[in-house]
């Protein structure tokens, strides 16, 4: 099987164009801000109009083989490179060295990292007993996420130097405007970035029970590696005390990160992961005497690190960043979507003749006219 994708992203950003006002109160935001109200707004010449295009390629190949009379394999292999995202008019720029780098480089926002992007898959279903009344199955496969970068492409339209820049001032803000000229901040895509990508695995065993039922019980897990996030790309370095302990300093202290080029840089870039185990157990029966039913309950634990490429993935009120970029175990927590325990069951039950001859209201009877 092949496969070809072209993804279009048309940006036209007005973030930061007409300034972005933040207060802290609403009796701040009624009298304008005299308490400590903030904004946020673009230089002159920023360009905040972009047209990013990126192909991406697919081959596919399964087939299933049975090795024995009591045992089959799956056997498939998925292949998906793609090209880096480009902007048609060539307004792209990246700052290709995080810690050394004192410019953006223009040309590519990130380098291509699809040309590995092989993902195997394997699967096995085993009659476990010899009549057909046991089944044992398992699989694995390797998942990569593609076309996932159009948040990202949006949020470095806005602030990646030198096609956009912003400034921002805080405190009293008077109209006109007085702000610095230009801060040190950036919004950046990672040009470094990794593939995200998710290893899932499962295995299960079925029992068929009398009176047409299907008992399973299975373990399914999911491990995602490099998923896409959101860290301050430029952190504060740590002060090593005497005692060997590492003393954090405020973020506002200067000169003391880790490219001293620059302020602090908002970066979407990989490097988020996640982790998932499940119990399920479900029991169905099939139709047979007008009645059908499924029920099944899930015991499972999600884990994860923060993941996201906009403020507002992790819900209102929830800071996407991570606490230490330089630790990101630090931020290692049950995952805000975590549902330990879910039970679903449902239903279908075909009435008898005779009760849906009551509610139709007597025989059918053919009326010529």
């Amino acid at each position: 099987v092949l496969f070809r994708s072209r993804y279009r992203w048309d940006v036209n950003s007005n973030a930061n164009k007409s300034g972005i006002w933040g207060f802290n109160s609403l009796d701040s935001f009624l009298q304008g801000g005299p308490d400590g109200s903030s904004i946020t707004v673009a230089l002159p010449g920023s360009d905040n109009t972009k047209a990013w295009r990126q192909t991406l390629f697919g081959m596919y190949a399964q087939d299933d083989f049975r090795v024995h009379r009591r045992l089959t394999l799956n056997l498939g292999l998925r292949y998906e490179p793609g090209t880096s995202p480009s902007e048609t008019d060539g307004r792209n720029a990246a700052l290709r060295n995080l810690v050394t780098d004192t410019t953006n480089t223009i040309g590519a926002p990130v380098r291509n990292f699809t040309t590995k992007n092989f993902s195997p898959r394997v699967g096995f279903a085993w009659d476990a007993t010899g009549n057909g009344k046991t089944a044992v199955r398992g699989g694995f496969g390797l998942l990569y996420d593609l076309g996932n970068m159009g948040p990202s492409l949006i949020i470095g339209v806005t602030g990646t130097k030198p096609f956009a820049s912003t400034t921002s001032g805080s405190g009293v803000i008077t109209v006109p405007l007085t702000l610095p000229a230009e801060g040190a901040s950036q919004r950046l895509i990672d040009y470094n970035m990794k593939q995200p990508h998710l290893l899932q695995y499962n295995v299960s065993v079925q029992r068929q029970l009398p009176w047409n039922m299907l008992l399973t019980a299975a373990y399914a897990g999911s491990r995602g590696i490099e998923l896409n996030r959101t860290i301050e790309g430029n952190p504060v370095l740590p002060t090593i005390q005497s005692d060997g302990r590492a003393f954090w300093p405020s973020a506002a202290a200067q000169g003391l990160r880790r490219n001293p080029a620059f302020n602090n840089i908002e970066l979407k870039t990989s490097g988020g992961n996640s982790w998932y185990n499940a119990f399920q157990v479900e029991l169905l029966k099939r139709l047979s005497s007008g009645l059908q039913f499924q029920a099944s309950y899930t015991r499972s634990k999600t884990i994860s690190t923060p993941m996201s490429q906009l403020g507002t993935d992790g819900g209102t009120g929830v800071n996407v960043f991570d606490t230490n970029p330089l630790y990101w175990r630090n931020d290692r927590s049950l995952a805000d979507f975590d549902a330990p325990n879910v039970f679903r069951f449902n239903t279908i039950y075909n009435l008898p003749r005779s009760s849906m001859k009551g509610i139709a209201g007597g025989d059918r009877k053919s009326t010529r006219l």
